[in-house]
């Protein structure tokens, strides 16, 4: 009975984790030039640094008309 609870508390271990690791995390490096609007650390176990820049320049919408193009980090 203690085997069957330890491999059960492993493997919920393992998938939890699992899924931390590939929605938490991001997997591209990178770099946009432009004007900060906004700067704040975010994360409750793993603090990271996110953002908004305004990207000079219009963008265009689906519909035509003219848009500001901003960029928001995740």
């Amino acid at each position: 009975m203690k085997k069957a609870l330890y491999v059960v508390i492993i493997l919920l271990i393992v998938v939890l984790g699992g899924y931390y690791a590939f929605t938490q995390f991001t997997y591209s490096e990178g770099n946009r030039a432009g004007i900060l609007i906004k700067f704040s650390k975010k994360g409750y176990i793993f603090k990271t640094y996110e953002g908004e820049i305004n990207q000079i320049g219009l963008g265009q919408d689906r519909k035509g008309g003219l848009v500001n193009n901003l960029w928001i980090s995740p």
